[in-house]
């Protein structure tokens, strides 16, 4: 069950497929994805028909930068006094703002 959902979103182009450094697998929509510019420039080859990109970062860095990617699709156009705290475990923050540099996002 779990392959052929995981074949199916993959060949859907509307999300991408995100390999971690320690062999995760995240599946965002990619339009999520395309506000990181490292993601852009990763799926911006012609040879990357699958939406695959990987990572060299960790499965919980990139689960926090995906959450920070749909959080900032979901409210990019709210006013910002009525849009939410993004909240982060102040023990991530050092690696989640080398993530970010490294994603550019």
């Amino acid at each position: 069950m779990t392959s052929r959902y995981v074949s199916s979103v993959n060949s859907d182009p509307t999300y991408m497929q995100i390999v971690t450094s320690d062999k995760h697998e995240f599946f965002i929509k990619k339009e999520y994805g395309l506000a990181a510019k490292k993601f852009i420039e990763l799926t911006g080859s012609e040879a990357n028909q699958e939406n695959k990109v990987d990572v060299e970062k960790d499965s919980l860095t990139i689960q926090h930068c995906c959450r920070y990617l749909a959080y900032k699709a979901l409210y990019k156009n709210d006013i910002v006094s009525l849009i939410p705290h993004f909240t982060i475990d102040p023990r991530m923050l050092v690696t989640l703002f080398a993530a970010a540099q490294y994603l550019d996002c």
